[in-house]
């Protein structure tokens, strides 16, 4: 035997639901398979030391794609944790810092190792005093040639770090490639400089030529 609605609200509701069921159902199911879908072939874990960490191959390829095609169902990384992971990949998607600085070494480290497309960025933004000579010694120590170059820009425009106790402290050799290295990345910014200003100058000429010509052969 079928109840009456008690109320306005009841009877409306039976009705919507009347009309509506075989929408819900299908809403439903298509969420239920998109769901399982995602869980079953996108969603990889990054074991870390401290703990486990899920994430979506997607939404990392956007910024990693190399780091996504290491993953396994399970993935090892090491000397990082959970929370330094979820820093680089906040950063990854969005550009912003939310981490202390203490942070910042083993997550631009995480950043190089797994060839993030926007390293040179991470390190611009990440990259202070304390922890330029830590990075410094492990860009040359596993002979990453990228981050070296990028620590080579960036030491043209914070000169002061080093001269920082823990930059003196490393390797003679690391020091001595070091200062080359950047001695080359600024002859190739000057270079680049004296290229912009004969640019100018040319185009300069060119104008002054123009109007020249212009005033001097009016009708």
């Amino acid at each position: 035997m079928e109840t009456k609605p008690t109320t306005t609200i009841e009877a409306s509701s039976r009705v919507f639901c009347a009309k509506h069921t075989h929408t819900v159902f299908v809403l439903f199911n298509t969420y239920k398979i998109t769901r399982q879908s995602c869980e079953k072939h996108e969603v990889a874990t990054i074991k870390c030391d401290d703990g486990d960490l899920k994430v979506h191959k997607d939404c990392v390829a956007k910024f990693a794609p190399k780091f996504a095609e290491l993953f396994n169902p399970d993935f090892q990384v090491s000397d990082i944790t959970v929370e330094e992971v979820k820093c680089a990949l906040y950063f990854g998607l969005t550009g912003k810092c939310r981490m202390p600085d203490t942070k910042k070494l083993n997550v631009m480290q995480f950043c190089d190792r797994y060839l993030f497309d926007n390293i040179e960025a991470v390190v611009n933004k990440l990259l202070i005093a304390d922890n330029f000579a830590p990075l410094l010694q492990y860009a040359f120590e596993n002979d990453r040639k990228k981050l070296q170059k990028i620590l080579a820009k960036a030491i043209t425009k914070n000169p002061e770090f080093m001269q920082m106790d823990n930059y003196r402290e490393l390797d003679e050799s690391i020091r001595v490639a070091f200062v080359k290295l950047s001695h080359e990345e600024v002859k190739k910014m000057f270079n680049i400089l004296i290229l912009v200003v004969e640019g100018c100058f040319v185009l300069l000429t060119v104008s002054v030529v123009g109007m020249f010509f212009m005033k001097h052969t009016k009708v």
